[in-house]
Order: structure tokens, then sequence, then C-alpha cells
């Protein structure tokens, strides 16, 4: 309670609820008021109700995803979907493709131009699909992106990446963890043999990501929640 108390500034605060605890040397007693004023009225608050309170806390930080929100309240232009209720907020967004570093375990940084790509994070899990627009619809097709560390449900393998270094109050800077959990960590994995499909004519030509490499997973409307 010291560190939320701290974090707050009491002249923007309303007191409502108040509990007082009363000690003796064999047992605690504790009383309530509610909408305080200058004289509250307090009454007796049982053993069970305390520990709905302390529950009610608990849960406060159990459902973490709540708090979250955009910056200054504006939801960025390539946002398609969000949710900010459960344990983690949920959200899609669409990263336009571009000439950007590939780095791979065991080889020099080389150059790829990457495709569209529809981030979307669900349930403390980062799915990734390939877009081949910018200007998505529900009935907008995804395609598998076929990059190494990838499930064969389009979700990425994380490595020895810790989650929880990810996650923010903030949604566009979770938002640009993660971009930057795929853009800057190393490929190293053959998941669904997807690094078979890369060959030296993709690396260092400043040419649009090949469509033909592309194969249909889903419409979006299928893929995000209704």
């Amino acid at each position: 309670m010291n560190e939320l108390i701290s974090e707050l500034s009491r002249k923007e605060l309303t007191p409502y609820f108040d509990i007082i605890f009363f000690k003796s040397e064999n047992e605690i007693y504790a009383e309530y008021s509610v909408d305080l004023d200058t004289n509250p009225v307090y009454k007796p608050i049982s053993y069970k109700a305390i520990q709905g309170l302390l529950k009610d806390l608990q849960q406060q930080n159990e459902t973490k995803g709540a708090f979250a929100h955009f910056d200054h309240n504006f939801i960025p232009q390539n946002v398609v979907y969000y949710s900010v209720y459960g344990m983690y907020p949920e959200v899609a967004w669409v990263v336009k493709g571009d000439y950007k570093p590939y780095y791979q375990k065991g080889k020099k940084e080389r150059m790829l131009y990457y495709p569209n790509i529809l981030f979307f994070m669900k349930e403390n899990q980062l799915y990734l699909y390939a877009l081949k627009t910018t200007n998505v619809t529900p009935d907008t097709m995804l395609y598998r992106l076929p990059f190494p560390n990838i499930y064969q449900d389009n979700n990425l393998c994380w490595g020895n990446i810790k989650r929880e270094r990810v996650y923010s109050e903030s949604i566009n800077t979770i938002m640009r963890n993660l971009e930057n959990v795929f853009f800057s960590s190393q490929f190293t994995t053959e998941l669904m043999r997807n690094d078979k499909k890369f060959h030296a004519g993709l690396f260092n030509q400043k040419k649009p990501f090949p469509k033909k490499m592309l194969k249909p997973f889903k419409k979006l409307k299928h893929v995000l929640p209704s």
C-alpha cells in the first residue's frame, strides 16, 4: 500500500472508504465508514468482509491488463483491435513492410525486405501473420509468415526472452517492445522448416518480399475475437 500511496497525489483524491483497526493483546477489531465527511460514522466490519477486501485487492493485481492504456488516450492508426480486460491486454496492429536487418545466429548481419506483418498479442503469446496489404478489413486474408522461430499456429517462439520485461501499462510501449522482440532477435531454430525457404537471393536486395512465398491461412475476422 505504501508504494501505491507514494504514486498518488492526495489533492486529486476524495476520501471514500476508511477502515480503522484496533489491536489488543489477544485480538484485532476493525470498523469502517463510507462516504467520509467531517463526522464519519464507523460500524464494525466482519473478518469475512476483510477477507473479501483483500481478495479484491489481489484480483486488481491479477487483472493488470485492465489498467493498460494508449499514450495520451489516442489509438494509433495501425491498431485494428485491442482489449484491456483480463490478465494481459490484447492488441493487434499492422507493421508496414520495410528494409531491415535480418539477424541469424552464426551468420553475419544481412538486410531483408520484410513483408507487411500483423502482430497480435493474445493471452501472453505473440502471433504473427503476413499481409499483402496494409488496408485491412475483417475479410482481409492473413498469410503464414515463412520465417524461422514461428510455430504452425503462427505463434512466435520466444526462446530465452523474459516476457514480463515486455509488458507495460502503456500499450504503445508494449507494441514497440514486441516489434523489437521479432525484428531485433536472432533467428536460431528451424521450426516448420521455414528457414529452408530463405535463399541468398532474398537478402541485401531492396525489393519487396515475394508474395508468391506467402501461403493463405485465415481471414482476419476468423482470427480476432468477435
